[in-house]
């Protein structure tokens, strides 16, 4: 996980946000999704990649489910 992740919830949005990464040898993020703890980090889960930025927002999320 990156450092300092700062995460904002709102009706049905998600903000993720952290520290730019600075080391020379890493380019981007990937972010995985699941509905149930411990779940596996692999195609199946991946919500998306490349992430070169330091902040994503995932919108259409449901109210009141918990997301892991």
């Amino acid at each position: 996980m990156p450092e300092s992740t700062l995460i904002d919830v709102q009706d049905g949005t998600l903000v993720i946000s952290w520290n730019e990464n600075l080391e020379p040898d890493f380019d981007s993020f990937a972010l995985y999704f699941g509905l149930t703890n411990n779940f596996s980090a692999d195609e199946a889960t991946l919500l998306i990649s490349g992430i070169t930025t330091n902040s994503y927002t995932h919108s259409s999320l449901e109210n009141g489910v918990e997301y892991c």
